[in-house]
């Protein structure tokens, strides 16, 4: 019963941040909500899964391609609009499905047992193919260290005012 009510807590979370986007305009409000988003999805999957690294994976990935995009969207915004522009259907929307979620006595459509993509995404992090995941982690790292190197050299804002 407690896991059904998380489950559609989480449900509902994911669908409200989803249906704001259509009430924003600001890229801060905008980069907030995919940001809560993403930790959503991630804390979703992992109490999916058998084990919390995929949603940890997916997590990391999803934050740092985004934040780039983000912090060079709003290096290019000059207007101070408001953040948050919220209006009583925003309430209205939330309090529908919220409670849609709450009261629903089946089963929740999103749990998943063993199966074969469980299963595969387990064989990927197996004793026999661990050497091509460290590869992975170490080019990643690596990746990581030349986009902070270069950053730091230009040491000012990605647009030239």
């Amino acid at each position: 019963m407690i896991l059904t009510l998380i489950n559609s807590m989480i449900m509902t979370l994911i669908t409200m941040s989803f249906f704001l986007y259509f009430f924003t305009s600001h890229p801060m409000s905008i980069a907030v909500m995919v940001i809560s988003q993403s930790i959503l999805m991630a804390s979703l999957i992992s109490k999916k899964m058998l084990f919390s690294w995929f949603g940890f994976f997916i997590f990391i990935i999803y934050l740092g391609g985004i934040l780039m995009l983000f912090s060079y969207i709003i290096s290019l915004i000059n207007s101070k609009k408001t953040l948050f522009s919220i209006n009583k259907s925003i309430y209205t929307t939330f309090l529908i499905f919220f409670s849609l979620n709450l009261f629903k006595e089946k089963k929740s459509f999103l749990e998943i047992y063993p199966s074969k993509f469980t299963k595969l995404i387990m064989s990927t992090f197996s004793l026999s193919s661990m050497k091509l995941s460290i590869f992975l982690m170490m080019f990643l790292l690596l990746i990581m260290v030349m986009v902070v190197y270069m950053t730091e050299m230009s040491k000012g804002n990605m647009r030239k005012i």
